[in-house]
């Protein structure tokens, strides 16, 4: 079995495989943040291509958390 397809543990957290997608901005949030359909369907084919592991990019929850000059 190749290295990248066998799962891997941290913790309590176990990932079906070492394939991680690193946060990235799309540009598919809201100026406010949320995320849209679109983002919400880049991410889901991306979960269909068998990554592990999904970072989300520029979305965020709450107010506080929003960094000057994210959209």
């Amino acid at each position: 079995m190749n290295i990248m397809n066998r799962p891997w543990k941290m913790g309590t957290l176990e990932i079906k495989n070492s394939l991680v997608r690193s946060a990235t901005d799309e540009g598919l949030s809201t100026k406010d943040g949320a995320p849209t359909q679109k983002l919400i369907n880049v991410i889901v084919e991306i979960a269909r291509g068998g990554v592990g592991l999904i970072i989300a990019g520029t979305a965020y929850i709450s107010r506080e958390d929003k960094k000057d000059g994210c959209p």
